[in-house]
């Protein structure tokens, strides 16, 4: 039985399909860093991952020319290398990869920043932003922890692959490299090019295809997006939400409970000023070591000052100096800051908690953090919208 990607054209009036034919790119002219490169850069979901491109053709390395094809963030911060070959890898380009990924073991956040702003041609106050959007964090001290490779190509050597196996397997990290196998097709009846894109290795195990009991533990960053911490966060934040009226539901929103240096975080926000990410927004936190009860959940208004003062600067739908003095006198009225909650206002930040704790992350805890967050949520968000339209008329 074949196990190799096909490619069908389907006729649905005729009730038939017709196999279109594999292609090398050479045979259409198409080249590595002049079309697959530049389709790549453009849409980097190709790689089946939500990448932030950062260079391309990077040859900034102290002691060597070499030059890397491109670089990308992944979403949980590592430093992503991707080395791209037309129609077959050769049986050396994993160790051209890997020499590129560990000249990035050293880079810091500020070489980073640089590289995107130097790539996308923007300030490096806006690659900060994109790259802090991008990873949903608070800033960037979790940025380039670890260094991943991905390898693309039409055709794998079994000199790479084996090492590949070899690699991951030896390392535990499972991905640290990827082949993602690119197969293009060309439909001669319409003259039409597809492409199509499959992740060959790491193989899923039988682990990640079978259901089965989960277990609470520490997640790494490849986990984060559909662990229990998620699942559980998520769920409570979506029970909140649903429960407030439209004026008060939040309508932004993290996409998984995202690692911090502590604590994994949940985030929930608005669309408009002065609400925003990074600015000010809610924050539901776990922390990250917690392995056994009791649980606890801490729900934040987190109000980052010196970036809304800033913002303010440039438009007043931000808030200045004088909102923020209003908004810690209301935050600290006795209707709002009861037993439960704690106000801490310091040089940056203005942060309300308050904190509920489980004996399991179940449906009834999972409950209990929903009615905190509604409760939370219907405290704050009238007092924000009332210095915010209060701000609007002046």
């Amino acid at each position: 039985m074949s196990s190799g990607p096909r490619l069908f054209k389907v006729y649905p009036s005729e009730k038939s399909a017709q196999r279109v034919s594999e292609i090398d790119f050479a045979q259409l002219g198409l080249r590595e860093r002049r079309d697959i490169q530049e389709w790549i850069a453009a849409t980097p979901s190709i790689l089946g991952d939500d990448l932030l491109i950062i260079a391309k053709e990077f040859s900034g390395f102290d002691g060597t020319n070499e030059r890397a094809d491109l670089v990308a963030v992944d979403q949980d911060g590592n430093v992503v290398v991707i080395e791209l070959k037309r129609d077959d890898t050769g049986a050396d380009v994993h160790w051209q990869a890997i020499k590129y990924a560990s000249y990035f073991q050293r880079a810091t956040a500020d070489d980073i920043v640089g590289m995107l702003a130097a790539y996308a041609k923007v300030s490096e106050d806006e690659a900060v932003t994109l790259l802090t959007s991008h990873i949903d964090a608070d800033d960037l001290s979790d940025l380039n922890r670890d260094q991943r490779i991905i390898l693309a190509s039409h055709r794998f050597a079994p000199e790479v692959t084996s090492a590949v196996v070899w690699l991951n397997q030896k390392t535990g990290a499972g991905d640290l490299i990827s082949c993602i196998e690119l197969v293009p097709y060309r439909d001669a009846e319409s003259d039409s090019v597809y492409m199509q894109v499959s992740t060959i290795l790491p193989i899923p195990g039988v682990e990640e295809v079978i259901v089965g009991p989960g277990s609470v533990r520490s997640v790494g960053p490849s986990g984060v997006r559909s662990d229990e911490v998620t699942r559980f966060l998520r769920g409570a934040a979506s029970t909140a939400i649903d429960a407030l009226s439209d004026e008060l539901r939040p309508d932004k929103r993290s996409r998984w409970a995202g690692v911090g240096p502590v604590n994994r975080y949940y985030q929930l926000w608005y669309s408009t000023p002065p609400w925003g990410s990074q600015v000010m927004r809610y924050q539901l936190l776990l922390p990250k070591e917690t392995r056994v009860a009791p649980f606890k959940v801490t729900i934040l208004m987190r109000c980052d000052k010196e970036e809304q003062v800033k913002r303010h600067q440039d438009s007043d739908v931000w808030f200045s100096d004088n909102d923020l003095v209003t908004l810690k006198d209301r935050l600290a009225a006795p209707e709002v800051a009861t037993n439960e909650r704690t106000l801490r206002d310091d040089d940056r930040w203005l942060i309300l908690s308050e904190s509920r704790s489980g004996d399991a992350l179940d449906g009834p805890f999972q409950g209990t953090v929903a009615d905190m967050v509604r409760g939370f949520v219907e405290s704050v968000t009238p007092i924000v919208q009332d210095i915010a339209k209060a701000e609007s008329e002046e």
